[in-house]
């Protein structure tokens, strides 16, 4: 094909005008691109297990909180991991989820989930007693595995949507979160209700704790004798 060359005068202003948009556009993109690698990269990451008896919508609470997607009847049989990017308290972060699904009586498998974690959401389901009982028991063994006499941790209530089948009062649950030093929320993993609000509630309990084991380490010194 036959190119006509032009001196730069000779260019129609039209062509010129195209030329300069096209070069902003790809501009603009390959440092939106960047920007973003860049933010991703910094963000800095919340690894959290979520934790309770089977049947509480440990999983439910994952997908709707990551992926906006509720299933009725989603029954997982082994852990899963989720991730989600996020603007918190003014800087980038990324919660690194785990659902612990399927190893709730396989307590290897569970401690090994449970040390990887440093904040946890302790579910349980307003309409069964048993899981109530069954998550005070899944806390005890989070402190037995990270010996520790308290670690970042919310109480969740999950099924808030089906008050009518209640069988732990929200005034008991408030109870037990203050006497375990813990926030608690009610939330719903169908409507959504409160759920970004526990998972940020952990974010700032992680964030506390870590800023106080700084302070307490920057207090450390060495007496010469």
């Amino acid at each position: 094909m036959y190119i006509k060359e032009h001196k730069l005068g000779e260019i129609p202003q039209a062509f010129l005008v195209v030329i300069l948009l096209k070069t902003q556009n790809n501009y603009s993109i390959k440092n939106k691109r960047k920007f973003t690698m860049v933010d991703h990269l910094t963000a800095k990451e919340y690894k959290i297990a979520v934790i309770g008896s089977t049947g509480v919508g440990k999983s439910s609470l994952c997908m709707q909180f990551t992926r906006n997607r509720f299933e009725e009847a989603y029954e997982p049989t082994i852990e899963d991991y989720y991730r989600k990017q996020v603007t918190f308290e003014g800087e980038q972060i990324i919660f690194d989820i785990i659902d612990t699904a399927g190893e709730e009586g396989n307590l290897t498998n569970l401690n090994g989930l449970i040390r990887q974690a440093v904040g946890y959401l302790l579910v349980y389901d307003i309409t069964r007693r048993q899981s109530y009982s069954e998550a005070k028991e899944f806390r005890d063994r989070v402190l037995y595995v990270k010996n520790a006499i308290s670690v970042p941790m919310v109480l969740v209530g999950n099924k808030a949507d089906m008050e009518e089948k209640r069988e732990i009062s929200f005034e008991e649950a408030t109870k037990d979160a203050a006497d375990w030093s813990c926030s608690f929320f009610e939330v719903s993993a169908k409507t959504k209700t409160n759920l970004e609000s526990a998972f940020a509630e952990c974010a700032k309990s992680i964030k506390r704790s870590q800023n106080k084991r700084q302070r307490d380490g920057g207090q450390k010194c060495c007496l010469l004798l």
